[in-house]
């Protein structure tokens, strides 16, 4: 006998042994009570990971017991076809012998697709028997399988002659390249320097102009209507009139909207919504028409502009519009990023400071005894010296001073008010005697400081709460 337990030479002969008697296999059965778990199916181009292993182990423990308990229990295998993941494998493959799916055809990469996908989508299911797992692998699908995109397919449409889903269109994220739409979850976001041009759209009226800041001159074309905030006094006259949009010369309104970033650029956004996801939203919302100026391939579709790639669209726009003294302005938009930045960290640290100066002052309150808090839309909110308010946003404060841990939880809902008053250890119980004062509440709470019920005295508007000696 060996002295230790080696699994490579048990475990998976004995799988192949249990799946050869068809101990895993479930097969129609009207006498037996039918329990099925359809294990959510990994991507075919990748390997297990240690949250397949936990899914896996999960499922399987369910099945095991589910036939133990004489249910005719299927445990479904299958892969997904991870399609972006696996086109983009598969155009390696082929750059590697010096040719491409242009070259190819559809029809032959697909071909393609298919082959590779047969020859390496095995390697998960050799994963799931090297686990144990007891699914029924006679019953292996594939999201591709024609069966299972037939039932897809059929099953959409049933919802969509119910009315449960619908067709619209939406911006998505689209990659030129392979011509496909991709995932937010495939995408990996990067920072580019790039200009950031200023352009006059002069105003329909011939009364002036107004000036927006963007980084995609092509996307000019598709226009349809520029933005302001309707708080910024800049542009509150112009709210309701049209300007002339450069290169096309159309008439487009100017809106209000408070999505409109103020301190960005000029603080006016030209509305492209068939190229921008905030501009969508934000055309959507005022009944905006959505057209597109950039076609499957990347390239520029606008009349003038037929072919182009987006930069030698960018510079053809920018000539004109230079032309006609309507470019004010082109600096790098890393300049203007970096002072933003820079102007956000002064806020955020002036923020922080006022943060520390307030959290100094509620110690020294509870040190002293004359913490007040008050109770305001079902938040608490502690009052500080001169009235000023520090706003914890919460129902419950946690502060810990020179007399030691302090937290108040309020409970709205019935009333109630919970003190724990926890002292430092080289303080007596005389000294930490201390009261606060609760304002905000029309009636007297319940209250209990660390866990015994306390008095809650009304002194004028507010009630005072002893906390007594712990």
């Amino acid at each position: 006998m060996e002295p230790r337990y080696e699994p490579l030479g048990v475990e998976g002969r004995w799988q192949q042994t249990w799946e050869a008697e068809g101990l895993y296999n479930a097969d129609v059965d009207a006498s037996r009570v039918p329990y099925v778990d359809a294990h959510p199916p990994p991507n075919v181009t990748g390997e297990l990971h240690i949250g397949h292993a936990l899914q896996l182990a999960i499922g399987d423990t369910m099945i095991r017991w589910k036939r133990m308990q004489g249910f005719n229990a299927l445990f479904q295998p299958g892969y997904d076809h991870a399609g972006i993941s696996t086109q983009n494998v598969v155009e390696k493959v082929l750059l590697e012998e010096g040719t491409s799916r242009q070259e190819l055809g559809r029809e032959k990469f697909e071909e393609r697709v298919w082959e590779w996908l047969h020859e390496y989508g095995g390697k998960i299911l050799n994963q799931f028997r090297r686990m144990g797992a007891s699914l029924d692998y006679r019953r292996t699908r594939f999201t591709m399988d024609e069966g299972y995109v037939r039932a897809v397919m059929r099953w959409f449409v049933h919802l969509y002659g119910k009315g449960y889903i619908y067709r619209a269109n939406r911006i998505i994220n689209w990659c030129p390249y392979h011509e496909t739409s991709l995932s937010d979850l495939e995408l990996e976001h990067e920072d580019t320097d790039d200009t950031l041009s200023t352009i006059r759209y002069p105003l329909a009226d011939g009364d002036g102009y107004i000036a927006i800041a963007t980084v995609r001159p092509a996307t000019i074309p598709a226009d349809v209507a520029v933005a302001v905030h309707p708080d910024d006094e800049r542009y509150k006259h112009l709210i309701g009139r049209e300007v002339i949009v450069p290169w096309t010369e159309n008439r487009v309104p100017v809106i209000a909207d408070e999505r409109v970033e103020r301190d960005f650029g000029t603080g006016a956004l030209k509305i492209t919504p068939g190229h921008d996801p905030t501009d969508f939203a934000i055309g959507r919302d005022h009944g905006l028409p959505e057209p597109s100026v950039i076609g499957p391939d990347g390239r520029v579709t606008a009349a003038g502009l037929e072919g182009l790639t987006q930069k030698e669209a960018d510079e053809k726009i920018l000539a004109w519009v230079k032309e006609r003294g309507q470019l004010t302005q082109a600096m790098a938009d890393t300049t203007a990023r970096l002072e933003d930045l820079r102007k956000q960290k002064a806020a955020s640290d002036a923020r922080a400071a006022t943060f520390r100066s307030l959290v100094a002052k509620l110690r020294s309150m509870i040190d002293a005894g004359q913490l007040k808090v008050v109770i305001r839309n079902g938040r608490m909110i502690i009052a500080l010296p001169n009235d000023i308010l520090f706003d914890s946003g919460r129902t419950e404060v946690k502060a810990d001073g020179k007399v030691g841990l302090l937290r108040v939880e309020y409970r709205p809902w019935a009333r109630e008010i919970d003190i724990a008053h926890t002292p430092k250890p080289d303080q007596t119980g005389e000294s930490m005697a201390r009261n606060f004062l609760l304002s905000g509440l029309a009636e007297a709470p319940s209250v209990t400081v660390n866990g015994r019920p306390a008095e809650a005295r009304r002194i004028g508007q507010d009630f005072q709460i002893a906390l007594g000696s712990p």
